[in-house]
């Protein structure tokens, strides 16, 4: 028995309800069809330098995600807890960045930084507590608002030092000399809210304390890393003159 004019009908219809077979641009493209829509992925190389990074890792332990002006992330210095209030004990990291690039420097610096956090921390206490006389008396002659929020010198020990700061980011600078990284501690003071406490370090060793630009500086590693050079430098000997008879 043939086919009826009608099921010959209904066949077309149901063809025409059908979704379109994909559709293949070279050997790459795939496009499918949604009901108004033909689309796919299309990778555009000579534009890859326009999407975000990839987030990277240093360790397994410290994630940076990119914003388009800065790598960040949540870092844990377990030598700083004490000196972090909250629950979390995660430090801010940030470090500018107008390309999205991270340089092998700041990688290789904040990898230090892990692996020798406990000395930073331990130099950090001993630094702000010897350095804080200084602080203090800047303060007081510059008469910021909350003078009298300052604790007085014997107050301001190793053991009381929570009290008075909170350990609030972290940055590792471009700057390098040898194998250890500049790197920029902020806190908050008590006695300074709006402009807080800023430590530099080349390793662990203090280069400036100050307010909390102290720590963001561009050019002070740069300084000090000539000064560190300029040390090394052996002195020029001067020549022997001859004796003349």
């Amino acid at each position: 028995m043939g086919r009826t004019d009608d099921e010959d009908d209904d066949e077309d219809f149901d063809d025409e309800l059908a979704e379109p077979e994909p559709i293949w641009i070279g050997r790459t493209l795939e496009l499918t069809y949604d009901g108004a829509f033909w689309s796919g992925d299309l990778r555009l190389r000579s534009l890859d330098e326009l999407a975000e990074p990839e987030p990277i890792w240093i360790g397994r332990t410290l994630e940076l995600t990119y914003d388009g002006a800065f790598w960040s992330g949540d870092l844990r210095l377990r030598s700083l807890d004490k000196l972090v209030k909250g629950r979390s004990k995660d430090l801010l990291l940030e470090i500018e960045s107008d390309d999205g690039t991270l340089s092998k420097t700041v990688r290789r610096g904040l990898a230090w930084l892990l692996a020798n956090q406990a000395a930073v921390g331990k130099v950090l206490v001993a630094g702000l507590v010897a350095g804080y006389p200084a602080i203090r008396a800047n303060a007081l002659k510059i008469e910021i608002p909350d003078a009298k929020k300052l604790p007085a010198e014997a107050a301001f020990t190793a053991k009381t030092l929570a009290k008075f700061v909170d350990a609030a980011s972290v940055t590792v600078h471009e700057t390098a000399y040898g194998p250890k990284p500049y790197v920029g501690v902020q806190f908050r003071a008590v006695w300074e809210r709006e402009h807080g406490l800023g430590v530099l370090l080349h390793g662990t060793r203090i280069v400036a304390i100050g307010d909390a630009d102290v720590a963001l500086d561009t050019y002070a590693p740069a300084t000090d890393r000539r000064k560190q050079r300029a040390k090394r430098k052996p002195a020029k000997r001067k020549a022997k003159q001859p004796k003349v008879r």
